[in-house]
């Protein structure tokens, strides 16, 4: 019951956090044993993406420092966590016989284990070499099994257009499910080269699932490029033409992409300086911002004005590594923001509102609450060039409205640029 509640509120966080998280593929295995095989940009965050995604009970292999606190690897337990030991944490690894014991054990209950191959997170947007447990996992769960446990591997791609940043876009890419026992005669044969075999064709199904960058040197550039076309088809397959024809234009013309760069810099300290979230638009500046919208976002910001700092305090205190920044914020949002939805409740039935009523109250307030993190970004635009006009004056270059509209010249013509440089570069390579 906890971990169907908690699941519940995980995902209503993050589907708070992520302004679009877009899924494609093959539907997710919703019955029978299966191992998710995920890449693993954004620590805690995938795991939750995740879990939003497929809709059933599922268990996590973590690493085991997790688990050193006792009240913590109580919680994690109940929430279906599985301590994996790792050398590299000083851990005795022999304890990882019992993690594999269990983790079949779970698998021939039927139920779904999301693994990360990779063995850690990291932002770079390609995938490190994977690690083999996740095929001597499933090949333990088939032979002892004598090959009818029926395990299958779904590999799920996830690619984040800004992993730090609330109300960014999230592009998950689910694959086909690998059937464990199509290994059988080549695992009777030689066990190793099977081992070999699965996780390579894990490997190269991630691969196909997600942004791989033949340069990571131009991972910065390619960022900003893909934040410019952000409205612009799927978000991901996006990113990686877009890599693909950065890295060969890159080779070619590299005085035109250094300039690029300094352009691209320039255009997103600007748009920083101005409130924007780099050179992109994927919240503030396509938001159709009215009087009545901006009304809203006021009113709900001003109710959560608690929970809010809050979360930022909190987050400013403990947050020493800037990857843990959007798991952080997601974490103690849910506490705060539940803690404060049970207040309001609270004080609603103390004053005499009944149960019902009290409850359609904290609903509405999170209703607002939601419209409040869609538009907050547009609706500061909107309230800093509305009090421009009326302080600066329509013909002043110094109010913000002007300085607002020369940062989308700006950032059109930067498109137009990136478009007139791809169309040169196919001119001299047909």
């Amino acid at each position: 019951m906890l971990y169907r509640i908690i699941a519940f509120v995980i995902e209503v966080a993050v589907r708070q956090f992520f302004q679009r998280i877009s899924v494609s593929g093959a539907p997710p295995v919703a019955t029978g044993p299966v191992i998710v095989a995920a890449n693993h940009p954004n620590q805690a965050v995938d795991s939750f993406l995740i879990g939003a995604t497929f809709h059933r009970p599922m268990s996590f292999l973590a690493k085991s420092t997790l688990f050193s606190n006792h009240f913590l690897a109580v919680f994690f337990r109940e929430m279906r966590m599985v301590p994996v030991y790792r050398a590299r944490d000083n851990s005795d690894t022999a304890s990882n016989q019992e993690m594999f014991k269990d983790v079949v054990a779970r698998l021939h209950a039927d139920e779904a284990i999301v693994i990360f191959p990779e063995g850690t997170s990291s932002e770079e947007r390609r995938i490190l070499p994977l690690k083999t447990g996740v095929a001597r996992i499933a090949f333990q769960a088939e032979v002892s099994k004598d090959w009818n446990a029926n395990v299958v591997i779904q590999p799920v791609g996830i690619t984040y257009l800004s992993p730090r940043l609330f109300q960014s876009s999230v592009a998950i890419a689910i694959g086909e499910a690998i059937a464990v026992n199509s290994f059988r005669t080549q695992h009777d044969e030689d066990a190793q080269a099977a081992v070999k075999a699965l996780t390579a064709e894990v490997e190269e199904r991630l691969r196909a699932l997600t942004v791989s960058l033949p340069n990571i040197d131009l991972q910065q550039d390619i960022e900003r490029i893909t934040e410019l076309f952000d409205n612009q088809q799927d978000m991901r397959e996006r990113m990686q033409y877009i890599a693909d024809q950065v890295t060969k234009i890159s080779n070619v013309l590299p005085q035109e992409t250094a300039a690029l760069r300094t352009e691209m810099e320039s255009v997103s300290k600007k748009g920083f300086e101005l409130g924007f979230f780099g050179v992109g638009s994927q919240t503030m500046i396509d938001q159709p911002i009215s009087t009545a919208r901006l009304v809203v976002v006021l009113f709900g910001r001003l109710i959560h004005l608690v929970p809010y700092y809050a979360t930022r305090i909190a987050v400013a205190i403990y947050v020493k590594d800037p990857h843990n920044l959007a798991s952080t914020k997601i974490g103690f949002g849910i506490v705060f923001y539940a803690m404060w939805y049970a207040a309001i409740l609270i004080v609603a039935v103390d004053f005499g509102i009944g149960g019902y009523a009290a409850c359609a109250l904290v609903i509405l307030v999170m209703i607002v609450g939601d419209k409040t993190n869609r538009y907050t970004d547009g609706a500061v635009v909107y309230f800093k060039q509305l009090i421009s006009r009326i302080v600066s004056g329509k013909n002043s270059p110094e109010a913000y409205h002007q300085q607002v509209n020369e940062f989308l010249e700006q950032r059109a013509a930067l498109r137009e640029r990136l478009i007139e440089i791809t169309e040169k570069y196919r001119a001299e390579h047909p």
